[in-house]
C-alpha cells in the first residue's frame, strides 16, 4: 500500500481547483511539439508555483489559533502595525 493510499496528500488541493486547472495547463505547455517560448513556460511555472504557495499558506493560516495568526502577521510585516496611537 503507497504512502498517499495510507495517509492521503501532504497539501489537500482538490482535484478541480486552480492548482490542478494550472498543472494541466503547464503539462500541454510542455508538450515537445507546442515548442513553447520559454519565457512563456518560466510565467506558467511561476504562477503555479505563486498558486501553491497561497493554498498551502491558506491552508496553515486556517489551522491556526487567532494569536499564532496575529504573531504571523507581526513578523511578516513588523513596521506596518494599524494599531490606534500610543
Amino acid at each position: 500500500m503507497g504512502l498517499l493510499a495510507q495517509r492521503g496528500p501532504v497539501l489537500p488541493f482538490p482535484l478541480d481547483g486552480p492548482a490542478y486547472r494550472m498543472t494541466r495547463h503547464l503539462t500541454a505547455l510542455a508538450l515537445p511539439r507546442r515548442r513553447t517560448d520559454p519565457v512563456e513556460m518560466a510565467a506558467a511555472v511561476h504562477a503555479l508555483v505563486m498558486q501553491l504557495w497561497q493554498q498551502a499558506n491558506s491552508a496553515r493560516t486556517s489551522s491556526q489559533r487567532p494569536a499564532e495568526q496575529a504573531m504571523d502577521a507581526l513578523l511578516a510585516a513588523p513596521t506596518s502595525y494599524a494599531g490606534g496611537a500610543a
